[in-house]
């Protein structure tokens, strides 16, 4: 009898458990994260900074570091809207990349390049989107080599600082 009374409490005590769950108040997304195939080897990378508009003069932009030296960069204009595809065309969209020797390639305008903001939250907010393109490095001392290294499936997600001015 006594067994049938503890294991009947258990019962009524795991059942009043269950529907006691504590409601979660953290927001569990990562931001200023970032990852992209460079030549076709997946990359992951984060930074401890948000899209801000110190980078480049009028546009917004932000460095995602892998392991030292590696990372890639992501800039477009500051007045980015969701939805809207950025290229070569549009002023101040670059894409750059630092590989493992510390070489930086950097997009070129002439070439394609897309960056395409699906989140844009504004000043305080968190945009996120995708990039792809070819970087190049061209060396300053002999040998004067040219490479280049081929973005694909560039992801961000990131937040954003910045102040626009009138």
């Amino acid at each position: 009898m006594k067994t049938k009374i503890l294991l009947a409490s258990l019962a009524v005590l795991m059942i009043a458990g269950a529907g006691c769950k504590k409601k979660s108040t953290t927001d569990n997304t990562v931001y200023n994260t970032a990852s992209c195939k460079a030549n076709g080897t997946l990359i992951n990378f984060k930074t401890t900074s948000n899209f801000t508009k110190f980078c480049i003069m009028t546009g917004v932009c932000n460095n995602f570091q892998a392991t030292y030296p590696v990372m890639v960069g992501v800039g477009f204009p500051a007045d980015a809207a969701a939805g809207k595809t950025y290229t070569n065309h549009d002023p101040y969209v670059q894409i750059i990349y630092m590989d493992s020797q510390g070489r930086g390639f950097y997009s070129r305008s002439y070439d394609t390049i897309n960056i395409h903001i699906n989140t844009w939250g504004g000043s305080g907010g968190y945009t996120t989107g995708t990039f792809s393109g070819k970087v190049y490095y061209s060396s300053t001392i002999p040998p004067y080599t040219i490479d280049s290294v081929y973005i694909t499936d560039g992801v961000f997600n990131s937040l954003i600082w910045f102040t626009l001015q009138k």
